[in-house]
């Protein structure tokens, strides 16, 4: 059953990315109706599901805001099941991606221009297929293409719910919880290194550029001592380097240090399987670097960061966590991080809950 939401006061937006970290913003037409498929919130510890989730072919609708799990409210789902089977286009992208009219999102290009658009992919690398008796989103990687182009990889924004978001109540900040799965396709190339969805706030800094008026928290693959591992993807405050810090997750011990590239006992992907990806932060509260990530895969904690800035000094109440990023392609800075032939990802089941 379909549960639509009328929206008259929003307008559509979306990102999309020249290189990564450039971005341009435009205002997109109002928005009519939002019509969103919600699971039924399983009872038992999302946190410890298996990598493979039940089909949704029997699942319950509801609004959001009766969707209550372990996690906390359900504020943001896209369930793929809603659509059917052939290219996932702007219009479709524009449907789970969106933000609220005349909100300023922040998101700017280096030239300082500005940008709401869902351009990155949508209908030219992005398309709906049945993956057993479930749909899932599927991305296409072009051969030697860095970035999302538009023909290869995808980027989209959706900001979170406003009257959902993390309460301004900065001394007890509230924990956010981004679930989705991922699959690579038999024989991906994973080449070096490249790009998976997160949660970020504010003017989402990427691509070598820091700011104090946001962060981002994705996740990147990366091919250390020839494994397939997953690092999270910080652009964080305080903290060194030009680009993003990418702390090793450990399937034995969870990693607790965002300055640890410890390369023992790191996650591994394999190919052609479904892996849950489960990613909580926690704010930290002014001027002190005691925000938090946790980061589970199929229900193992392997990322247990302290000690994090994720609102810059003077900033609390300018944003928080307040957005989801939907960002995956090969790189890098040059076609050395470029796959040599078309590859294939596949996304499904995305939640976003507050507590």
């Amino acid at each position: 059953m379909l549960k639509k939401i009328w929206l008259s006061s929003m307008s559509i937006v979306a990102v999309t990315m020249l290189a990564e970290g450039s971005f341009i913003m435009t205002k997109g037409e109002p928005l009519k109706k939002v019509t969103t498929v919600l699971k039924q919130s399983q009872t038992n510890n999302e946190s410890t599901s298996s990598g493979t989730s039940a089909s949704t072919s029997n699942s319950t609708s509801k609004s959001t805001s009766n969707v209550v799990s372990n996690l906390g409210k359900l504020i943001y789902s896209i369930d793929f099941n809603k659509y059917s089977t052939g290219m996932y286009t702007n219009t479709m992208c524009k449907e789970d991606f969106f933000a609220y009219k005349g909100e300023n999102l922040h998101y700017r290009n280096h030239d300082g221009s500005w940008m709401l658009d869902c351009k990155r992919g949508p209908g030219n690398s992005t398309s709906i297929i049945s993956d057993g008796n479930e749909k899932v989103l599927r991305v296409k990687y072009e051969a030697n293409s860095i970035h999302a182009t538009g023909s290869s990889g995808f980027i989209a924004e959706a900001a979170l719910p406003k009257n959902d978001r993390p309460k301004e109540d900065i001394n007890n900040p509230q924990t956010v919880t981004l679930t989705y799965y991922v699959k690579f396709e038999k024989g991906f190339d994973w080449v070096i290194s490249g790009k998976l969805p997160g949660l970020a706030g504010g003017n989402l800094p990427s691509g070598g550029v820091h700011s104090k008026h946001g962060f981002s928290a994705r996740y990147s693959w990366y091919v250390l001592d020839k494994k397939n591992s997953l690092v999270s993807y910080l652009y964080v405050h305080d903290v060194p380097g030009k680009y993003g810090l990418e702390p090793t997750l450990s399937v034995s011990n969870p990693n607790t240090d965002i300055m640890n590239r410890n390369k023992n006992n790191i996650f591994e992907f394999q190919d052609n399987k479904w892996y849950k990806l489960q990613q909580s932060l926690k704010s930290n509260t002014p001027y002190k670097a005691n925000g938090t990530e946790k980061i589970w895969i199929d229900g193992i904690l392997v990322g247990d960061f302290k000690n994090i800035k994720f609102i810059a000094d003077g900033m609390h109440g300018k944003y928080a966590i307040d957005r989801f990023v939907f960002s995956t392609f090969h790189g890098g800075g040059d076609m050395r991080w470029a796959p040599s032939k078309e590859e294939y990802s596949r996304f499904k089941d995305i939640k976003i809950y507050v507590k």
